[in-house]
Formats: structure tokens, sequence, C-alpha cells
């Protein structure tokens, strides 16, 4: 055999010498190289469809229902204590008072986080956020953080301002805010504007088709092998990602059906305090 022969034979395409298409999980260099039914995706033949669907449900982790279950967790010395109490010991009497009991009135539930309960102050007790810190005070029956600048001490020789309650950095240009937000020098707060670049976006889905379209990141789709899952938790919000299918050319997030579902995906057990939930989307 010539060496041009076996350098033809070397080079060829990735269907077998008789004709038969790529099966899944095998090689390809576009769609038409895999067998019916299958998409070439990153060079790998992989099904179209997922077949499914948008729930309109996403998971939310949550740590309460109510203020009751924002109590933290008695110590194991309780059954003890109250023995103990039971038997007339008053030191372990009070003891169980402080440790063991729980008033709930002490905090609130909020969509699902619990928050120190408050009282201001009047004319012969002081805020009871104050043991928070100096900056924090009871406005509206809970505990905020600040309510002007000068409550907002620096950090690590970094000023702050106060903003709706919460101390933020002052800025002075935009590399002092978090990626996708610039500095208003006028009140030397950050605010939101969005990606700029398709790079931008390719960092934060972790896709490499992700474009930015509009100051908002985007990821064009023509199947579901296109997207990816996006398994992580808003610390604000406390809503998590997972995974997405291509609905109407574009990457959109699948969501839940069960609270056992987002229990697995945040790895909830029995018994704790913090648990997931399977809740509707709410409308924009």
């Amino acid at each position: 055999m010539s060496l041009a022969g076996v350098l033809f034979l070397a080079c060829g395409s990735d269907k077998t010498g008789d004709g038969r298409v790529s099966q899944r999980g095998e090689s390809c260099q576009s769609s038409g190289d895999c067998e019916p039914g299958l998409v070439c995706v990153r060079n790998t033949c992989s099904v179209g469809s997922y077949s499914l669907t948008p729930t309109g449900k996403q998971c939310v982790l949550s740590s309460c229902h109510e203020p009751i279950d924002c109590c933290p967790t008695p110590p194991p010395s309780c059954p003890f204590l109250l023995q103990q109490c039971e038997g007339g010991i008053t030191f372990d009497c009070q003891t169980y008072q402080t440790q063991c009991l729980c008033d709930g009135s002490r905090f609130t539930c909020e969509s699902g986080k619990c928050a120190q309960a408050c009282m201001p102050a009047t004319a012969v007790t002081s805020d009871t956020c104050k043991l928070l810190g100096a900056g924090f005070s009871c406005v509206g029956g809970r505990c905020v953080e600040c309510t002007q600048d000068a409550e907002c001490p620096m950090v690590t020789n970094v000023a702050r301002v106060c903003r709706e309650n919460k101390c933020q950095i002052k800025c002075t240009k935009e590399t002092d805010c978090d990626p996708f937000y610039d500095c208003d020098t006028a009140t030397s707060t950050c605010f939101y504007v969005g990606c700029q670049t398709n790079l931008e976006c390719i960092a934060k889905t972790g896709n490499p088709l992700a474009v930015c379209n509009a100051t908002k990141c985007d990821v064009p789709c023509q199947s579901d092998p296109e997207c990816l899952a996006t398994i992580s938790i808003n610390p604000n919000t406390g809503v998590m990602g997972g995974l997405q299918v291509c609905i109407d050319a574009h990457c959109v997030d699948v969501g839940c059906d069960s609270d056992d579902q987002c229990r697995i995906l945040n790895h909830i057990l029995g018994g704790s305090k913090t648990t997931a939930e399977c809740r509707e989307v709410p409308a924009p």
C-alpha cells in the first residue's frame, strides 16, 4: 500500500468504513455524522432533547416558617438540667430557663429567613438591636444595620455608606464594586449595569455559547445538550439554579417539581433546621 493510501485511511471520516454513523457518545464533526435522533454537541453525538419542560417553580432555601423555628437547637444537657431542676436544684432551673427554653417572639421569619426581633428605645429601655452592634437600630420591628452613613464604620480602611439600611462600600471607581456593577460617584454607591461583553457571560455561566444581549447574559441554543446545569445558590435570595434546556432557541432553567428534589440538590437530610422547598417563581 502506498504512503498516500495510508494517509488517506488515517485521516478519513469518523464514520466507519461501511458508512455507519456515530452512535451516542461517539465523536462527530456535525449532526449529520450522528445517527437519527442525535445531534453533534461539542464534537460528541448526544440526544437532542431531554423531553423536559420548565415547571415555573424554583428551589428556595428556607430556614423557617414561623418565628419559633428560628430558636437555636438546645444543648444535649437539657434533659439532665430539667431532671436536676425538678429535683429542687435552683441553679439548674435557672440554667434550664436560659439555655433550653426559647421565646419565639425574639425572632421574626420573613420569606424563609430568620431575623432578630426587636423593640425600639423607650424612656426607660434601650434599643434591643444595639446588642448586635452600635450601628444597629430597630426599624419596623426588625433590626437593621444602619439608618445613616455615620453608623457604618470603616472596614480595613475602606469607607462605607448606608443604603437601604445596609452598610455598603463607599465606591470611587468601578473596581470598588462587584462584577456587573458600576460606581455612582454622586452617591458613592454601586449600581447594577449588567454585562458588556460575551466573554463576561462565558465567565459567569461557564458556557462557551453564552452571549451578552442588552446587558443580560443569554445562551442561544438549538438543542438541550448545548445548555448546562447551573447548580448554584443566590446568597441574597436563597434561590438555586439547576438543569437548563433549550426553549425557543434560548437556554432556560427547568426548575423543580417537588421539595425532595430541592433537598437532594442541596444535600439536606432529615432533621436539619434548614430545608429547601419548591416554590412558584414570583411574577417579575
